[in-house]
């Protein structure tokens, strides 16, 4: 979720993202915590990670239950030994246990670790249908398989009908779409995004998305323009 300084940030990253980093750096992190993750991101993107690590760490030290801030640090810390430790440090402070089972496995992946043995390890703890095929179909994702990414969704929807509304699939879905530049079919998960209001700004959030993926960065704007006029904050 964005607010509305992250959502101007990342419509300037699709065009300048020097520019979007100095527009984050005049606001105060210590202030306006919500900018640490994506000017943390920017920094990444522009192959600074000790600037993106010493943000990130400040995160943790004043929110250390922070798995968005936790998952950026295991992106730039390299040693294994020193991402299980990250992480289980943000067990300890009483992190969200679901988000750093799928956290530990990417770490644990990265080890040389059985790949297909830990994700099964981890289905296990999936009782419910429609979650567990939402998580394997978000583990096909960053795997780039789309296509099996779209058969789990498809079982998350035989398994309850509700399921191509949840916010998850429907999420998923519009980033496999832009992923592949299926800009119809992302096109269609945007309209019904904006059906079911969940972006609570009628869906133009999505439609900005999907204009700056396009490159139409006057529409991608104007989007955002209408997406702060409706709502603001997004939080």
């Amino acid at each position: 979720n964005l607010n509305a300084a992250q959502l101007l940030a990342q419509l300037a990253a699709t065009q300048n993202p020097e520019q979007a980093i100095e527009a984050f750096e005049r606001i105060d992190p210590e202030q306006n915590p919500e900018v640490a993750l994506p000017l943390a991101g920017l920094y990444l993107q522009q192959g600074q990670p000790e600037k993106a690590r010493a943000l990130l760490e400040r995160r943790l030290t004043t929110e250390p239950t922070d798995t968005r801030a936790l998952a950026g640090m295991l992106r730039i810390e390299e040693d294994p030994a020193q991402r299980q430790a990250l992480i289980d440090r943000a067990r300890e402070a009483g992190a969200n246990e679901q988000q750093l089972k799928v956290l530990e496995l990417q770490v644990q992946q990265a080890g040389g670790a059985d790949q297909q043995a830990l994700i099964d390890q981890f289905l296990e703890t999936q009782t419910d249908p429609v979650r567990r095929a939402v998580t394997q179909a978000r583990l096909a994702a960053a795997q780039g398989k789309p296509e099996d990414a779209e058969k789990f969704l498809q079982e998350a929807e035989a398994a309850d009908r509700k399921a191509a509304d949840d916010p998850a699939v429907v999420d998923l879905r519009f980033e496999l779409a832009l992923s592949q530049r299926d800009w119809a079919k992302a096109s269609a998960v945007a309209a019904r995004a904006g059906s079911l209001d969940l972006d609570l700004a009628g869906g133009a959030f999505f439609r900005g998305q999907l204009a700056a993926a396009q490159g139409n960065y006057a529409e991608a704007a104007a989007e955002y323009r209408r997406a702060l006029a409706a709502r603001p904050v997004f939080s």
